[in-house]
């Protein structure tokens, strides 16, 4: 699992547009993504989980924090 802060979202999605997440947490396993629920309090702000991205439009910075599934 990692975590970054202001992550560029450029690779996560296909328009081009170079974009970041506030927050940025990848897990590559069931174990590590209920980790990731277990530890981030998600509830409480705003959040998007993404998979490969080619449905995605970023027009501009994401304020919350984005769960990428790397499984």
């Amino acid at each position: 699992m990692d975590k970054y802060n202001n992550h560029s979202l450029l690779p996560y999605h296909t328009f081009g547009m170079d974009v970041k997440a506030a927050v940025f947490i990848e897990y590559d396993s069931v174990n590590e993504l209920k980790q990731v629920l277990q530890r981030e309090n998600l509830s409480e702000g705003q959040w998007l989980h993404i998979g490969g991205g080619s449905n995605l439009l970023f027009t501009g910075d994401y304020a919350g924090v984005i769960l990428h599934s790397a499984i």
